[in-house]
């Protein structure tokens, strides 16, 4: 029986195991990094209740293989759209005042715009210069200023729009991602953002995909196979070769693995960051111009919890326009230092300026969350906890001064790229991203070209990139190739 290592225990390693194991034909060890699997799917409980700090929402219905397993299993609210900027979610200047309904139609109309994204002949450029492009465009039809000489709503509505789609597509800011990329990714008809059907979560996936039934909380850990090995943090993958090609997997602990095949299912991050001393021999040309120039970034949830709801039931979000169009386009410049972005600009540090707003969680009546993108969200990581919470607070106070905002009585925040085993949060195709090839998911070959190293998870979709059913879709891809090579 052949032996197959996998490596990396999210939602394409545990796929791409799991069906190994029930072929029979292979002996399979999955080697897990973090004392726990799941990967960049995180439940995780919170106060009395429980927050999703990676993949939250099941996006889309058709041809999506989350959506297939868990509505099959009645797992999901597919009655809500937890993404709406209609009447719930109010947008908020920093004076506190909330924009007039007309104003505020003609913020989502011009929102939906641009989420629609570009037409079939609009494929040159950046996700950025194209946005602007239609956000001018619309204003000429629905104006947000009061007066023509005064650009400052309008302006403070596309950085606001700028900080939401960086927040969509994973990146720094809206000009790395290419118009090319957004055709290349495919959506899945059907409601965009289906939440989790209470006391089902994320994590109740991992259930299913390895014992074929879901856990829902307060349990978010599924009871492992003994196939499945945590805190084994993977620092060499070697390929043998010789008259019995294979590969050699050598863990922080110095133990050692041999197989005769291995999947690596590590996420995009970080393969760009260790990838020059994790292969032996080196990777291939084309498959390190493609981990090179595919795009990841950094994209942070916080999540306060309150001792009482202080918020209305009629608003589902709060969105932050900032005033100050002087700085707001600093903070999303690629090439910005931390100590530029920790400079104080009216009592708040200039980093603070990518702060979304914060939103109701489906999961939680008391908790609130919030979200942050770009150099600014790396930055934060470097801060304290204590730090980051009274910056948020302090800023949330300052949009809403005519709410009685107590204090938290619990927090927690998400650190993507400084986790190790993440180094960021989902891909994206940059501007410098050739058209997709299949580089990045080809194996590397040994003996009678068997596919000794194969590679899975979300970055390797042709299509689905950046999502959970991508990821499982890879790691079946990758699985299905392993057992045909033995057929």
């Amino acid at each position: 029986m052949k032996k197959v290592i996998v490596i990396g225990g999210g939602v394409a390693g545990l796929t791409a195991a799991k069906r190994l194991v029930e072929s029979g034909k292979f002996e399979v060890k999955l080697l897990e990094g973090d004392s726990r699997i799941g990967g960049r799917v995180h439940t995780q409980a919170f106060g009395d209740y429980w927050i999703e700090n990676g993949a939250q929402w099941v996006h889309g219905e058709d041809g999506n293989e989350v959506f297939r397993i868990a509505n099959s299993l009645k797992l999901l609210d597919t009655e809500r759209n937890l993404i709406s900027v209609s009447t719930d979610s109010v947008f908020v200047r920093e004076s506190g005042k909330v924009l007039d309904q007309p104003v505020h139609d003609n913020v989502t109309i011009i929102l939906a715009k641009i989420l629609d994204g570009p037409e079939e002949d609009e494929v040159e450029g950046t996700v950025g210069d194209w946005a602007i492009k239609r956000f001018n465009d619309a204003l000429e039809k629905y104006p947000l200023d009061s007066e023509p000489t005064d650009k400052s709503l309008s302006t403070a509505v596309l950085d606001w729009i700028h900080r939401f789609q960086d927040n969509i597509d994973g990146c720094d800011n809206w000009f790395q991602p290419s118009l090319r990329g957004q055709h290349e990714y495919e959506e899945c008809e059907g409601n965009p953002t289906i939440a989790w059907k209470s006391p089902a979560c994320y994590s109740s996936l991992l259930g299913v995909i390895l014992n074929g039934v879901p856990i829902t909380a307060p349990t978010f850990q599924p009871v492992l196979p003994d196939w499945i090995e945590l805190n084994k943090d993977v620092q060499k993958i070697e390929l043998v070769e010789g008259e019995n090609s294979g590969v050699r997997i050598t863990c922080s602990d110095n133990s050692q693995y041999t197989a005769d095949h291995a999947i690596c299912t590590v996420s995009l991050g970080v393969l760009k960051h260790f990838h020059k001393t994790l292969f032996c021999p080196p990777l291939p040309e084309s498959k390190v111009k493609m981990i090179e120039t595919l795009g990841i970034g950094c994209v942070n949830k916080l999540h306060f919890d309150f001792k009482t709801k202080w918020w209305p039931d009629s608003i589902i979000g709060f969105n932050f326009l900032w005033n100050d169009t002087e700085h707001v386009a600093q903070y999303w410049n690629s090439d910005i230092d931390d100590e530029t972005l920790k400079k104080e600009i009216d009592g708040l540090p200039l980093w603070c300026r990518n702060i979304l707003g914060f939103y109701v969680v489906a999961s939680h009546p008391t908790a609130l969350n919030s979200w942050i993108t770009g150099p600014a969200s790396k930055v934060m990581e470097t801060l304290t906890e204590q730090e980051v919470k009274d910056i948020f607070m302090k800023v949330c106070r300052k949009f809403l001064p005519s709410y009685d905002i107590p204090d938290p009585v619990e927090f927690s925040q998400t650190s993507w790229f400084s986790n190790r085993f993440t180094k960021g949060s989902y891909s994206f195709r940059q501007m410098n991203t050739d058209a997709w090839s299949s580089a990045l998911e080809e194996p590397i070959l040994g003996k009678n070209n068997a596919p000794v190293i194969c590679f899975a998870g979300e970055a390797t979709h042709s299509k689905f990139y950046s999502t959970v059913h991508g990821a499982i879709e890879t790691g079946v891809r990758e699985a299905k190739r392993l057992i045909n090579h033995e057929n």
